[in-house]
């Protein structure tokens, strides 16, 4: 819980720098940045005693609303 509010805290820095990309973090730091399992893997060779909490940055894609 206390990662999803930092996370929250910083969504539009986060926004900015990685749209689209995968964040795996721990223990407040980004350990791992990437697209589908590259995020794991990149994160897993840096701590692989953890398991990350990982999280989803939205890029620009477009929503469509149905009506």
């Amino acid at each position: 819980m206390r990662w999803f509010l930092w996370v929250n805290e910083h969504a539009s820095e986060f926004e900015e720098k990685y749209p689209g990309k995968y964040l795996a973090i721990w223990d407040y730091e980004i350990i791992g940045v990437g697209k589908g399992g590259e995020v794991y893997e990149e994160a897993h060779h840096r701590r692989p005693d953890v398991i990350p909490y990982i999280v989803y940055v939205p890029g620009e894609e477009k929503a469509v609303l149905l009506v």
